[in-house]
């Protein structure tokens, strides 16, 4: 597609003024190229199993093969793509009859896991249709030729990396892609978090779950919930459910056992630890010095002698 000239834009006056600022980390806009390539290959063809450092997008030109991630299985052909995400291990095979060629970006930096949120992908959905593979094949094809590490092209290889990751989201909206992203004016990634274990908290959850939920890494969401709280995930979710425990042993006479399940503590002998730990006396001897009906129980109680 050839590039207006700036005439014919026909204006008088032209500006466009830049969204992020420095002070704004959570949309910081920093991605890093970090290699792109081509293979035709072979039938049968694997690679892996193998955990990356950086992401990757492949999109398949011609062909099929499958993907194993996450210990599932996923078919994948020509016209869709699929993402290697850091820290996974991933193993990926040619079909032997029909084997793909596909092209590939890697990059990493602040903004590449919201990008990849933004494109579509999560842990649950590693592979997209994608409706540009010619122009998204051409890139890389240009990308490829610069090969020299000066300056010039360090900055086209870098632009041609903005360009793709442009492309990859505009292809949601193209294919209705569902995403796993907030907008602007929606929660972050902190405050969804956080809402997640306030309403799950007397469930069995794990920091790893949250992070897979909301679809970033456990690291990133621990940095992000401390930044947020001054609390570590597990601090915070601890705190909910002692507190929660301490208003059950202030207004009600259920069994400790019973009050530790519905906190959130299948084992109250743990249960009894962390309380210890946190208030400086057992759940018992809590509840002796602080138990007093329920206010409105007790206006209950007498509306209904009444």
């Amino acid at each position: 597609m050839s590039r207006p000239k700036i005439e014919e834009l026909k204006q008088e006056y032209l500006f466009l003024d830049n969204p992020v600022r420095e002070s704004d980390p959570e949309r910081d806009p920093s991605l890093y190229f970090a290699y792109c390539g081509y293979e035709a290959c072979r039938p049968g063809h694997s690679y892996g199993p193998y955990a990356r450092t950086n992401y990757v997008i492949h999109v398949i030109r011609r062909g099929r093969g499958t993907l194993v991630y996450n210990k599932k299985r996923y078919i994948a052909e020509q016209g869709q793509m699929f993402i290697l995400m850091p820290g996974l291990r991933t193993t990926y095979q040619a079909d032997v009859e029909n084997p793909w060629d596909y092209c590939w970006i890697g990059f990493r930096g602040p903004a590449a896991e919201r990008i990849v949120r933004e494109i579509g992908f999560s842990p649950e959905q590693p592979v997209l249709d994608f409706r540009n593979v010619e122009a998204f094949s051409d890139i890389i094809g240009e990308m490829l030729q610069l090969r020299k590490r000066v300056l010039t092209e360090t900055l086209k290889r870098q632009a041609y990396l903005f360009e793709l990751m442009a492309m990859l989201i505009e292809n949601a909206d193209l294919c209705g892609i569902r995403r796993n992203v907030t907008d602007d004016t929606d929660l972050s990634y902190a405050n969804y978090a956080l809402q997640y274990i306030q309403k799950n908290f007397q469930n069995k959850i794990r920091v790893a779950d949250i992070a897979e939920h909301i679809g970033i890494s456990r690291g990133y969401l621990t940095r992000l919930i401390k930044e947020a709280t001054g609390q570590s995930p597990q601090e915070y979710l601890i705190g909910l459910r002692l507190e929660h425990a301490s208003r059950f042993l202030r207004h009600s006479q259920d069994p400790v056992r019973d009050v530790a399940f519905a906190s959130g503590y299948s084992d109250s002998l743990a249960f009894s630890k962390a309380f210890k730990q946190h208030y400086g006396m057992s759940p018992s001897e809590y509840h002796r010095m602080y138990y007093r009906e329920d206010p409105e129980i007790v206006e209950n109680a007498e509306k209904g002698d009444s």
